[in-house]
């Protein structure tokens, strides 16, 4: 259209269904239908386009520079450039537990030793009166006449290993069950100790199992894996920060204070009496 036309609503040349609003040099505003109304003043001109965001800038090792000029490398020096080992995390407690001191988890592994070895010795008790009944006389005969040895009864070895399994059947029903089931088995009930998981929760059949396994395995190989148990359970003097033992970082566990909800409760009457 030509300068000299008036400024007001026209149709579009480009569009005659539309008309639109010549302001005497150019098109302003969106198209309206042509049989609509149009409104008496004239639309607002478009807001300018926004100014191009410049790309930034490359810093010294390639990475895009900041808004204040650093790189991202410069702000993350240890994470991004090559070579960097990341620093391992650090262990802690769980919340709100506080781990338990050493001289009551060596006390309460000596009272579970004691009553699983009596266990053992009242279930084992008729084998091993046979394994010693077979056993003393090939010991005489060897003592004296120490240069010829006498052939070894191949029903020790068998009976040895039956023992052992019994051994071993009792201490899982004695120390996997109690603590999969409450963390704590009766010499750790006694000394008023448990075990927890690393995230604070109970302990679990499958963690109590690996955490058992640790120690229970070597039994097989005795004497010789013997050693083995032994830094097993004094692993615990100095590790750091949790005081674990080796089967604790098998099974992801720690031993902790038991809490006074985990503790025997006495009755009423039994404080009154005491008191």
């Amino acid at each position: 259209m030509s300068k000299s036309i008036a400024p007001g609503w026209y149709k579009d040349p480009a569009a005659p269904e539309t008309q639109r609003y010549w302001d005497g040099e150019q098109w302003l505003g969106a198209p309206l239908p042509a049989d609509a109304t149009p409104p008496e003043t004239p639309p607002r001109p478009a807001p300018p386009p926004p100014p191009p965001t410049p790309s930034p800038a490359a810093g010294p090792d390639g990475a895009p520079a900041g808004m204040w000029g650093t790189t991202v490398a410069d702000s993350q020096p240890e994470l991004l450039r090559p070579g960097t080992v990341l620093p391992r995390p650090v262990l802690t407690m769980p919340d709100g537990f506080t781990g338990a001191s050493l001289e009551r988890r060596l006390g309460a592994r000596v009272i579970d030793f004691l009553v699983v070895a009596a266990l053992s010795v009242v279930a084992n008790s008729w084998l091993g009166y046979r394994y010693l009944e077979i056993f003393l006389p090939y010991l005489r005969e060897a003592m004296a006449n120490p240069e010829q040895q006498p052939p070894v009864d191949s029903r020790l070895s068998s009976m040895f290993y039956v023992m052992v399994l019994i051994s071993l059947v009792l201490w899982f029903a004695y120390e996997v069950v109690p603590i999969g089931r409450t963390g704590q088995t009766f010499g750790k009930r006694l000394l008023r100790i448990k075990v927890v998981r690393m995230d604070g929760a109970a302990v679990d059949f499958g963690s109590s199992f690996r955490r058992w396994a640790i120690m229970a395995v070597p039994n097989l190989f005795f004497p010789c894996c013997a050693p083995i148990q032994a830094v097993d359970a004094l692993w615990c003097t100095w590790d750091k920060p949790l005081a674990q033992c080796i089967h604790d970082k098998s099974a992801r566990t720690v031993v902790v204070s038991a809490k006074p909800a985990d503790l025997p409760q006495v009755s009423d009457a039994k404080e009154r009496a005491d008191g």
